[in-house]
């Protein structure tokens, strides 16, 4: 099953991009085939099923949610119906989450991020919006240049608002798509406060 990349923080070219909210929780993936429908689920790194106790809840709301819609649109257009799979990729996340971390108490909610296709790869800003842009997918906060000016203004809280945590910015197509991710001070500071010994790790 596709495992979502690792977004690199330091890549900064100053190249138009579109800037998403950057959702704090948990990366979830529902894997898609013609003959299936949506039927292996995974996080990050590992595969689940609706036993377990704290992701198990995604796979309903998952399908609740995006099934039907995003199965229409992908059969809708023949070169990804065609495609040995899809893989959908979403953030897991409650009230309380944070740096991974979930009140299993909590109701919780998912919100459909990217789209990967077969042989196709993940979809570009542009086409994910063209194709799913009509869902529930994180806000876009920005439209511009990925320069310093935005980094920084990020960082200080400019948008702060809109995404606590921060933003990823996807610029490019096909072989030159790229992606990067820029945290808030506020949220790193929280994250040292609460988790100093493995801030490297997750910041």
């Amino acid at each position: 099953m596709k495992e979502y990349p690792t977004i690199n923080s330091k890549c900064a070219p100053n190249l138009p991009c579109l800037a998403f909210q950057k959702l704090d929780g948990s990366n979830v993936r529902f894997e898609w085939s013609k003959k299936n429908g949506f039927y292996k689920f995974g996080t990050r790194n590992r595969l689940f099923d609706a036993s377990d106790e704290m992701f198990g809840s995604a796979i309903k709301l998952f399908q609740d949610k995006y099934a039907d819609d995003v199965s229409k649109i992908i059969l809708k257009h023949k070169q990804y119906r065609e495609a040995q799979y899809v893989v959908c990729f979403a953030e897991f996340f409650g009230p309380s989450s944070f740096a991974g971390w979930h009140d299993a108490t909590e109701t919780h909610d998912v919100v459909l991020f990217d789209v990967a296709v077969h042989k196709h790869g993940i979809l570009d800003a542009k086409q994910f919006i063209d194709l799913f842009g009509g869902l529930h997918i994180p806000e876009i906060i920005y439209d511009g240049n990925y320069g310093q000016q935005f980094r920084q203004d990020v960082y200080e809280g400019k948008y702060i608002d809109k995404s606590f945590e921060g933003i990823v910015a996807k610029g490019g197509t096909g072989h030159k798509m790229w992606m990067s991710k820029q945290k808030t001070k506020a949220w790193l500071d929280k994250l040292k406060e609460k988790h100093p010994d493995s801030f490297d790790e997750l910041a």
